[in-house]
């Protein structure tokens, strides 16, 4: 059984679950210099990524709350309106997408620095998530169309597989594994985020891991 998807300029969403117009408007989005995203495979546990790097620039302020954080403090450009994703007093945008690397948002200037997930499996999360949305198949069924590609944003195993051989070589990207953070969940570990943030000193000493990680 297939996933009911549609294409926008190349890329595979799932009907009744992504507006076509947001869409456009998101493959057309242009980073400005210093801004931070977050990008991975639907339900791969960005909403942590997005915790982690709000509390390192709010320095363990207490956190909001996941819709406040989705669609204000950290936006999904897939679900907001792109054209309402704006700079707050000087400070870089935070943006979380799910596009495979080459819809990612780019700029002529390069600056964009991006924290891309790598996660070890992840097949399970999503096909509950459309098993969920009224996917008619079961989970073979699914997980034929996820290792074909067919589903929705398309193969996880080709474009993100270049980040992940790359071995996190790639300018202004760093990749993320939970299970590595799980290793080492103390302030050491801040270090590996530095350089998402270049644009001004970020305090870390105070940093404990904000969100539980087992």
């Amino acid at each position: 059984k297939n996933v009911d998807l549609f294409n926008v300029q190349g890329l595979l969403l799932q009907q009744d679950s992504f507006d076509r117009d947001k869409i456009r408007k998101v493959l057309w989005f242009k980073p400005l210099p210093g801004d931070i995203f977050v990008g991975s495979y639907p339900r791969s546990c960005s909403t942590l990524a997005q915790y982690i790097i709000w509390s390192l620039f709010h320095e363990g302020k207490p956190l909001p709350d996941f819709h406040t954080l989705l669609t204000k403090e950290f936006p999904c450009i897939e679900v907001v309106d792109a054209d309402t994703v704006s700079p707050r007093n000087g400070s870089p945008r935070l943006v979380k997408h799910h596009l495979p690397q080459a819809f990612s948002p780019s700029g002529a200037d390069g600056q964009a620095r991006r924290g891309a997930e790598e996660p070890p499996s992840t097949s399970a999360p999503p096909t509950m998530y459309h098993l969920g949305k009224g996917y008619e198949g079961n989970f073979s069924d699914f997980f034929e169309c996820f290792t074909r590609g067919e589903v929705a944003f398309g193969d996880y195993f080709g474009p993100r597989a270049v980040l992940v051989r790359s071995g996190g070589t790639i300018p202004n990207v760093l990749l993320l594994c939970y299970e590595e953070m799980r290793k080492d969940p103390n302030r050491k570990r801040a270090s590996r985020w530095r350089s998402l943030w270049a644009w001004k000193p970020v305090k870390t000493d105070w940093l404990r891991w904000p969100v539980t990680l087992d």
